[in-house]
């Protein structure tokens, strides 16, 4: 039994952290699902009610903006494309009508797909990347959220997952500058998942999609190669906006004259808050309360003080620091290609973050987007896991034999996500709690009035 354990203590280890992952996860999410809560949870709620009563098929998601629940329901635009309803709707309906019921159906669902995610990496790049990869995925902050209620931009978020796998597996297979028949299913359906990304958030068109768009022609070699496929995907990503479409000719393209009729943000140049991107795969979760400096020292030090999330906050910036130093030297490394076919298509993926940030910063600059929330930018929140997954896919074989080296960094990878255990827990119950009260009443009102 020693012999055994010493011969495979490192992937022993690795299969506890992925256990510990999704314990931590599944714990952690089951505890604060009762008490999650945004803004607009009760107007979403009755959005949502009004397709489940009239039993129609959504087409439309959101509105655009915060408006009266009652009063604006039916002068403001909302986002063309129902998945974020459709999918609200099943969930309710299989939860027996019951909105907690549903939010556990809407959490393992999520969880399945985060799963798969993982699974693929472990398939794809083996148990190192996968176990140190599921600490840091599992317990992220917008990801736990993400996860644990409804919101239209969590679609946006979780379906990301889907669409990096999709990517990873088109470039790592035209990589090998062959036409090859498995290219084929990533190329037909990178767009589809892209439509259902841009009906979880709208501003998806201004980033993930363009992004991905002007990738295929700076590629555009290897795009000809597909292109019958490519078309494909894309007439599969109209039928998706179809019903939409159909609904708008019979009412006189309403919603869309809605949608032109509201003007740009602002007319000063704002630069998007592209910083998000950088930040999504931290610890930093800021972007929920910020008001300022001192309201996020006011989140770790007030009573009662958070000192020890704090500690790993930094510890986590500097090595996501390090990670994205490594990145953008190696992919302007220009002599260098990689070693394997794995970081050489890593290295492809960390381009596109590259790009993502420039066509992103370009969209929301032409159309005049305004700044955006970091919630706008959950459509390419996978590909910001690129600069670390490429640092482990680069440092694997010297983690793995420096025993030291591999012990630390599971270490500190461990006590990080349960730093990030309590940095969540903590917020949920500063920010979330007593709002998640006042829209349970709302929605409860609401139902008693329409029995």
């Amino acid at each position: 039994m020693k012999e055994f354990l010493k011969n495979n203590y490192i992937k022993l280890m690795l299969i506890f952290i992925i256990i510990f992952s999704f314990a931590m996860n599944i714990i952690l999410s089951f505890s604060i699902i009762p008490i999650r809560s945004t803004y607009d949870d009760f107007q979403h709620f009755y959005d949502m009610y009004r397709w489940y009563e009239k039993k129609e098929l959504p087409v439309t998601s959101t509105r655009f903006e915060l408006s009266d629940t009652y009063e604006d329901e039916f002068i403001t635009p909302r986002v063309p494309g129902g998945a974020y309803y459709i999918f609200y709707i099943l969930c309710y309906k299989f939860g027996n009508e019951n909105l907690y019921a549903a939010k556990i159906i809407n959490y393992f669902f999520s969880l399945f797909i985060i799963s798969l995610f993982l699974f693929w990496l472990y398939k794809r790049l083996g148990l190192f990347v996968c176990s140190f990869m599921s600490l840091l995925i599992l317990l992220n902050g917008y990801l736990v959220k993400a996860m644990t209620n409804f919101w239209n931009p969590n679609i946006s978020l979780i379906f990301s997952f889907i669409f990096f796998i999709l990517l990873y597996e088109y470039i790592y297979i035209y990589n090998s500058r062959n036409f090859d028949k498995k290219a084929i299913i990533p190329s037909i359906f990178i767009f589809p998942v892209l439509a259902i990304i841009a009906q979880g958030h709208f501003a998806s068109f201004f980033s993930v999609v363009p992004t991905m768009i002007f990738y295929l022609i700076l590629t555009y070699r290897n795009t000809i190669k597909y292109l019958r496929y490519w078309i494909l995907g894309v007439f599969l990503s109209f039928l998706e906006y179809l019903p939409y479409l159909i609904s708008e000719i019979n009412n006189g393209f309403y919603n869309t004259k809605l949608m032109f009729s509201k003007g740009p943000d602002t007319g000063k140049i704002i630069i998007a808050k592209i910083q998000a991107l950088f930040l999504f795969p931290t610890n930093e979760m800021s972007s929920h309360y910020l008001r300022g400096f001192n309201n996020i020292i006011e989140f770790w030090t007030s009573a009662p003080p958070y000192i020890y999330g704090l500690i790993f906050l930094i510890l986590n910036l500097v090595f996501s620091i390090y990670c994205l130093i490594n990145m953008f030297y190696f992919v302007f490394n220009f002599r260098y290609k990689g070693k394997t076919d794995n970081e050489r298509t890593y290295l492809e993926i960390s381009k596109f973050f590259i790009l993502s940030i420039f066509i992103t910063l370009l969209c929301f600059l032409i159309f005049r987007f305004g700044e955006g929330y970091f919630h706008y930018f959950y459509g390419l929140f996978s590909v910001c896991y690129a600069p670390i997954i490429l640092f482990l896919v680069q440092k694997e074989n010297f983690i793995i034999n420096t025993k030291k080296i591999f012990l630390l960094l599971s270490i500190f990878l461990i006590l990080n996500a349960a730093a990030m255990f309590g940095s969540i827990e903590r917020y949920v119950i500063r920010f979330e709690k007593d709002l998640s009260l006042r829209h349970s009443k709302n929605i409860e009102l609401f139902l008693n009035e329409h029995k």
